[in-house]
């Protein structure tokens, strides 16, 4: 994934490799991935993703929707823990 998703992740993994005290137990590591993500939704880096990202397939070019804030693109019918996403 590119955008907001994937700027969570490594804002996760960054965070767990300055301070790995702070990441012993699995509830602990969904509070700081949670805390990262509330950070970026009130930042809204990634207002104007669609902007600044083209999206070709196929030779192609898809029209990215009003407000998007990132792609994942998945070979597998779930993300991110088991969500389906269709």
């Amino acid at each position: 994934g590119v955008g907001v998703d994937a700027q969570i992740a490594l804002n996760f993994h960054l965070k767990r490799e300055r301070a790995p005290h702070l990441f012993t137990h699995r509830l602990l590591n969904k509070f700081w991935y949670a805390s990262s993500g509330g950070q970026e939704i009130l930042m809204q880096r990634f207002i104007d993703f669609a902007t600044h990202v083209t999206l070709e397939c196929d030779g192609r070019s898809v029209p990215l929707p009003v407000g998007c804030e990132g792609l994942i693109v998945l070979n597998i019918e779930s993300y991110g823990g088991g969500v389906d996403l269709w």
